[in-house]
């Protein structure tokens, strides 16, 4: 199985929510659809991401990781993908 932008934007949103269904709710989609990408992206990494309880998902260290590495990727499509962030801006320098 591979990995795909979805499956980075999906757990990206879990570790915010530190939820399923919260996860869910941001994205607009089912919990157990947002439960069975979390399977898949275990599965693919071959770690657990995740503690499933009853006060939520909890990361486990990898997944404090993973998270880190998901915000860094969707950040960098998004800016792939929003021509004015490609260009620099000037930089003003001010001193009393």
């Amino acid at each position: 199985m591979t990995l795909e932008l979805r499956h980075v934007r999906m757990f990206a949103a879990l570790a915010a929510a530190s939820s399923l269904s919260g996860a869910a709710r941001e994205l607009g989609t089912t919990q157990p659809t947002v439960s069975r990408m979390l399977r898949e992206i275990e599965a693919a990494v071959g770690v657990r991401l995740v503690e499933r309880g009853p006060h939520g998902a909890v990361l486990t260290a990898d997944g404090v990781d993973f998270a880190r590495r998901c915000v860094h990727i969707q950040n960098a499509f998004d800016a792939l993908v929003d021509p004015a962030r490609w260009r620099s801006r000037p930089v003003t320098v001010a001193y009393a």
